[in-house]
């Protein structure tokens, strides 16, 4: 089974994995380029009271500590038997962010490849085949009325698609002059194998809770909460809201501490982040196959009730007019509706 690919259509927005990747891109980016920390610690150099007491002190053992740590990023749902520190990321509320009817898309259909073939138009066997101009005949049990030009004639023989170039009367139309086609069962398809899909949105309110997980000391836990909170504020452009999470805000927690017994070492402790935005989720209201063409004629009044295809030669309706006497023209010679 094939899966269908859209650009415009994304469907259910994945906030917590965006906000998974977005940390763990930010953390490499720490780690590849250490000095980047520095400007997260800025205040403590700059602060005449903390700078001689805190300081580079504090600034070097803060950077050294993440660097030298594996801190894990997983979503909530996955964190039993977690190592520390930690960074846990659940999913919180989600809600309607505006009462809309869903016609908010601002891209209202989009045209993709379907995984679901198009049924031919129709199949046939040509009733004539003049190779020199291309022309085909269709024998007298089908018409010309549901074919435009741009579609294509399918020699499922040879495997090849051969466009319709114009369409001749009601009976016959035209593919390129020369072209060697077997027209034994050949088939009439699209214009292409796209369909149109109508897309419709709407906007959500998305709240995300992140859990900050240090052990021992609850310096540590100040410290990656710190750096978190820098990454999501540096990454809110390029990270949260190029991806679709927009105008996101943040907020924090105090430190809850869990202790498991007299063991200090088992002491965990934990800082909550709040992050929320608003996010856009997506569904096809219609998939259909595009319009192939528009259909017009010409029928005389109180003649036999002739209709002239779309595209007509000129020849085909000389011969109609000779046939039904009638004229295209009026008794001033110009012709009708001209």
């Amino acid at each position: 089974m094939g899966i269908v690919r859209s650009t415009a259509c994304f469907g259910i927005f994945p906030a917590d994995i965006v906000v998974r990747t977005a940390v763990i891109e930010s953390f490499d980016e720490l780690r590849a380029q250490p000095w980047l920390l520095d400007f997260a610690f800025q205040a403590l150099l700059n602060d005449d009271l903390t700078r001689a007491e805190y300081g580079e002190t504090l600034l070097e053992e803060a950077k050294n500590w993440f660097l030298e740590n594996d801190v894990k990023v997983t979503l909530g749902y996955k964190i039993n038997n977690i190592s520390v520190p930690h960074v846990a990321i659940w999913m919180g509320e989600q809600s309607e962010a505006e009462s809309t009817t869903g016609d908010t898309h601002d891209t209202p259909s989009e045209s993709i490849p379907w995984v679901v073939a198009i049924d031919p138009l129709m199949t046939f066997t040509a009733a004539a085949y003049e190779i020199a101009s291309g022309r085909i005949t269709l024998p007298g049990s089908l018409t010309t009325s549901d074919i435009f030009t741009g579609m294509r004639v399918i020699d499922k023989s040879r495997g090849t698609a051969h466009e319709i170039l114009g369409i001749n009367n009601k009976t016959s139309f035209s593919i390129a002059a020369g072209s060697e086609v077997n027209l034994n069962n050949a088939q009439v398809v699209n214009a292409n194998s796209l369909w149109t899909v109508s897309l419709e949105s709407q906007s959500n309110r998305e709240v995300l809770h992140i859990d900050v997980i240090a052990q021992a000391d609850a310096t540590k836990c100040i410290v990656l909460h710190g750096i978190l909170r820098w990454c999501l504020n540096r990454s809110k452009q390029r990270l949260l809201e190029a991806r679709g999470f927009e105008r996101s805000t943040i907020s924090s927690s105090g430190i809850l501490v869990a202790a498991d017994g007299d063991n200090a070492a088992q002491i965990m402790f934990k800082r909550t982040i709040t992050l929320t935005g608003i996010t856009r989720e997506y569904w096809p209201k219609d998939v259909r196959p595009p319009v192939q063409g528009l259909g017009s004629g010409i029928t005389i009044a109180g003649g036999s009730g002739i209709t002239i295809a779309s595209g007509a030669e000129t020849g085909d309706i000389d011969a109609l007019e000779a046939s039904q006497g009638w004229s295209t023209v009026d008794e001033d010679g110009d012709t009708l509706g001209s």
